[in-house]
């Protein structure tokens, strides 16, 4: 039956869920939500310099828990609409079990379609966020490792590298 009114929603109403044709009503009762993403309240946004930027959140209980190294859609409303972006979650899931939060470390980019609008973000303002997503997982190890990297695109950009990196034990 799910199925059906699915179908009918999407070729009459062109939402791709009977949930999502109930979107804005949703949204007077609960504020952010939307269909087949989750809600999450911004529990702290912090400067950590001129265009580095820290946003904590604390996502709702039905949220799965990560692994390191996963990453989430972030969705906020900018001037009137709604726009997404991904970013790799920077804690482990040990901090989100502990204190169900969840951290993000973004580089702001003053053109960017988001994370200049991330300084708005309030204490306790909803925002959106999809199920963790990615298999760029290290396996459990004993060994202490640590990995540094920066921008988006870590496994295109590896070829490139004209430095040899070395670990430390």
């Amino acid at each position: 039956m799910r199925l059906l009114l699915d179908k009918f929603t999407d070729r009459i109403f062109h939402h791709g869920s009977w949930k999502g044709y109930w979107e804005v009503l949703m949204q007077q009762i609960k504020p952010a939500w939307r269909d087949g993403y989750f809600r999450a309240r911004v529990v702290t946004v912090k400067n950590l310099s001129t265009d580095m930027l820290e946003v904590v959140l604390k996502p709702e209980r039905a949220w799965p828990t990560h692994a390191a190294g996963q990453h989430i859609a972030l969705t906020i409303e900018v001037n009137g609409r709604l726009t997404t972006r991904v970013f790799t979650i920077a804690s482990g899931a040990n901090t989100h079990q502990r204190d169900k939060q969840i951290r993000l470390v973004t580089k702001v980019k003053a053109q960017g379609a988001l994370t200049p609008y991330l300084r708005a973000c309030v204490p306790n303002q909803w925002v959106n966020i999809s199920a963790p997503m990615g298999e760029f997982i290290w396996p459990q190890t004993e060994k202490p490792l640590l990995m540094i990297a920066g921008g988006s695109g870590l496994p295109l950009s590896l070829p490139c590298l004209t430095m040899p990196l070395t670990m430390h034990r």
